[in-house]
């Protein structure tokens, strides 16, 4: 299961609202074409988590990358006046 704490959600909320982008749509992590993974605006796809309030979602994890994301939490950082940092932890299992 992939978590999203409060602050991430809060942070990622501000995001949509601010860039005015339609309900339907939501910050996206994919995979790119280094092997890593990025953040964009999109709509969800069959096998996407979406997480969402009021059926507005604010974080959708692509389906190709949910699996390695599994045991994670997504937060975020915000130094003032600077922009917010999300980052993806894991706790060690072994």
């Amino acid at each position: 299961m992939i978590q999203v704490t409060e602050r991430a959600a809060d942070g990622l909320k501000e995001i949509l609202a601010t860039s005015r982008v339609p309900s339907d749509q939501g910050v996206k992590i994919v995979p790119d074409d280094s092997g890593g993974i990025g953040m964009t605006i999109g709509r969800a796809n069959e096998g996407d988590v979406i997480f969402d309030d009021e059926r507005k979602p604010f974080l959708i994890v692509d389906a190709e990358i949910v699996r390695h994301l599994e045991g994670a939490t997504i937060d975020m950082t915000r130094s003032d006046g600077e922009e917010p940092q999300f980052v993806i932890r894991r706790e060690d299992t072994a």
